[in-house]
Formats: structure tokens, sequence, C-alpha cells
């Protein structure tokens, strides 16, 4: 960088590194994406690998949710001899 914070050299902003440039040479026309859909497309495929390939193109096309944190107490019962005891100390 020069003084004045401009960048002065390197790759230029999206050309790729050596490794995917050579990736993409050897790929050539071969798109994953078209190969993963013509097979969503067969027929003859079974339904839960069908399924999988969709779960995993969601990832690239639909934002993930965040889980949201709640601070509210929860009680689980797992004895029902319990439930008196703790209605009465919450005055239920």
């Amino acid at each position: 960088m020069d003084k004045q914070g401009n960048k002065t050299g390197g790759r230029q902003k999206g050309t790729p590194n050596k490794k995917t440039q050579e990736l993409l040479d050897l790929m050539g026309d071969y798109s994953p994406l078209e190969s993963l859909l013509s097979i969503l497309k067969n027929d003859r495929v079974p339904i839960d690998l069908k399924i999988k390939i969709n779960l995993d193109l969601m990832g690239y096309l639909y934002p993930k949710r965040k889980s949201v944190e709640s601070k509210e107490q929860v009680l689980l019962f797992t004895n029902p001899e319990t439930v008196g005891e703790v209605t009465d100390y919450l005055d239920i």
C-alpha cells in the first residue's frame, strides 16, 4: 500500500489464485450444479438421494436462520408424583 492507503500491486480483486484457476481449467465445461440438477430430474434416482441433494443446495439458495436464545425458564416433569411439589412451589 502507498502512503494514502491505496493498494499498489498483487492480484486484481476477483482474480482466481493459481490452484483455483488450475481447477477451473481442468473442469472445462463441466458444471457440478448442472450435474446435480440432471440427477434430480432423473426418475430412476432414489428419493433419498434427491432429498439429500436438495438439502445440500438449499444452503446456497436460502439464508440459514440463527437460533434465538430464550431467557425464560422451563420446567420439565419426568415423574408425575413430583408435579404436586412443583405446583406448591409455584403457587399454582
